[in-house]
């Protein structure tokens, strides 16, 4: 019995050494892309520009703000949900758009 914990124990340590390369990969390398699915000018863009300021900054790489605007945000919200599943682009959204895809 000991010996299966002990080795149950190593097992469980060497996986961890071997996984902790792939937590050091290096994120963003290229810049991101903001989706805002409302027109430039308004509320929940000059916020959108606002984190991408910030988040410039914080990783160092561009942030790209995009509008979109059109039926009420739902062109843009579209746009973020087919975008690449690669992690470079975002969607910024009022509570009503994730509503409004709910019953599409």
């Amino acid at each position: 019995m000991k010996k299966r914990i002990l080795f149950l124990s190593a097992l469980v340590g060497l996986s961890l050494v071997v996984a902790a390369g792939s937590f050091a990969a290096d994120y963003p390398t290229k810049p991101l892309t903001l989706i805002n699915p409302m027109p430039p000018g308004g509320s929940l863009d000059v916020q959108a520009r606002a984190f991408a300021a910030v988040a410039d900054k914080i990783l160092g790489q561009p942030v790209v703000v995009v509008n979109k605007p059109g039926a009420t945000g739902m062109i843009g919200a579209a746009a973020g949900a087919q975008a690449a599943p690669d992690g470079y682009t975002l969607t910024v959204g009022s509570v009503n758009i994730p509503n409004a895809l709910e019953w599409e």
